[in-house]
């Protein structure tokens, strides 16, 4: 299967796009290496929340690498941001469960809130137009 589907789609966030991104086996493929990417991107957390459903497969492997020291940090993972709107609502969810909330994005096809490290950022010309 591709990682990218040319053609005219309609995205989880309700934008239309000439493109979208199929990470579902390119995570399952590389899942050892984008664990190790973003562990090493985002610095230590003590919990995971993983935005269904495709953060939750990193969210699982990742968990595997929480410090229980740091309960008070909790990781939000997603395969794909687009919007943000995901993200946000998870970082909404987990407020008051921890004191910081860091996040991580396989792709960001979109621009990122300071809070959020995208491992992959697309060219701003590909952005999505309001």
């Amino acid at each position: 299967m591709p990682l990218i589907e040319i053609g005219h789609f309609v995205l989880n966030s309700g934008k239309e796009s000439e493109f979208k991104l199929i990470a579902d086996e390119f995570i399952r493929d590389n899942l050892d290496g984008l664990v190790y990417l973003i562990r090493h991107a985002v610095g230590p957390y003590g919990a995971v929340y993983g935005v269904p459903r495709g953060g939750c497969l990193l969210a699982n492997t990742l968990e595997q690498h929480s410090s229980r020291e740091l309960l008070s940090t909790i990781l939000v993972v997603d395969d794909v941001l687009t919007t943000g709107g995901s993200m946000k609502r998870a970082r909404e969810y987990n407020a008051g469960r921890c004191e910081f909330i860091i996040g991580a994005v396989v792709f960001a096809r979109g621009p990122c809130p300071a809070w959020i490290t995208p491992l992959f950022q697309l060219p701003s010309s590909l952005f999505l137009k309001e």
